[in-house]
């Protein structure tokens, strides 16, 4: 078998996963003349949406994500571009409801030579498949392959139970010896909003397909983790009556970062707290603890850091 492999652009947009491939032959329009005015329109309104917010966020983005960004924009339907807020064709870092984090899964296959007539569609489970969650996914990474079309036609793929949306995901026709193959992210049922008899439809239009796909990953909502936390051992210093002094928590280790610091006299009572003018001075990463001792003799300080890094790191 004899695979053409294409390029792939993903970017996420108001809650969409949106990948766009450089497939074979036309995009899934049917008149190439509306196809280039259309595609001259796109441009110019993705080019205006990036500029827009561009300036709203107040930086202009990075050459390759904003080409991608703008690939993707070119492929959304008018609907789809209008329903883009202000300052939100990048979603901000953290958006739950949207600022999907991708899962690779080891290559596994969904859907085995299964014959699509023309102008048809089909619909398959994939979550609960090949290391897919059901209900955390919303979108998956898959490869399609064409096998032995019938005829010239395009196949589109879209979230079970939605209408169909007006771009392919691959586009074919009956060449000897030539499969087509392309690799991309497609949302599929929400099992928050929908009832998910089916995950992924898959529409053949004009010439049927046999169809394969692997799947290779999935998008998921990112799930908040609590920091790993951990005290250092203690400083200790040791003044007579009337000193000043300064007592520093060792540093913290490798990865984490210090986000507190607490301190104490050792031979502290609620008669004689030994201490006056308790600070912490500096930023977290250099605080440290310090005052004078009035007690009437020596007296040992001691302080502690509180260390904490982000799980994973």
């Amino acid at each position: 078998m004899t695979t053409s492999w294409k390029t792939l652009s993903i970017c996420v947009l108001s809650g969409l996963v949106v990948a766009v491939g450089t497939a074979w032959g036309q995009s899934g329009l049917n008149e190439p003349g509306v196809q280039q005015q259309e595609t001259l329109q796109r441009q110019a309104t993705a080019e205006s949406i990036i500029s827009r917010d561009e300036a709203v966020l107040g930086r202009k983005f990075d050459p390759q994500y904003r080409a991608a960004l703008k690939a993707a924009i070119g492929s959304l339907s008018p609907s789809e571009v209008a329903a883009i807020p202000e300052g939100r064709s990048p979603l901000a870092l953290g958006d739950t409801s949207a600022d999907l984090v991708f899962t690779p899964v080891t290559p596994c296959r969904i859907i085995n030579f299964q014959f699509i007539p023309g102008d048809t569609s089909q619909s398959f489970i994939v979550a609960g498949l090949c290391g897919i969650p059901f209900a955390e996914a919303k979108a998956v990474m898959i490869n399609f392959i064409s096998v032995n079309p019938s005829g010239p036609g395009d196949l589109r793929a879209f979230p079970y139970p939605l209408a169909a949306p007006l771009a392919s995901v691959l586009n074919y026709a009956p060449v000897a010896g030539l499969n087509i193959a392309n690799g991309i992210a497609v949302p599929i049922c929400d099992a928050t909003t929908a009832t998910c008899s089916f995950d992924l439809t898959i529409q053949a239009d004009v010439g049927g397909t046999t169809v394969v796909a692997d799947v290779f990953g999935y998008f998921a909502a990112p799930v908040a983790t609590a920091l790993a936390c951990v005290n250092t051992a203690v400083g200790t210093t040791t003044v007579g009556a009337g000193a000043i002094f300064s007592a520093i928590p060792p540093a913290c280790a490798a990865g984490y970062t210090q986000v507190s610091v607490g301190c104490r006299s050792v031979a502290y009572n609620t008669a004689n707290w030994a201490i006056t003018g308790y600070f912490f001075a500096g930023t977290p990463a250099l605080a440290s603890c310090w005052g004078t001792n009035i007690s009437a003799g020596s007296a040992t300080f001691e302080a502690v850091g509180r260390c904490c890094r982000v799980p994973g790191r």
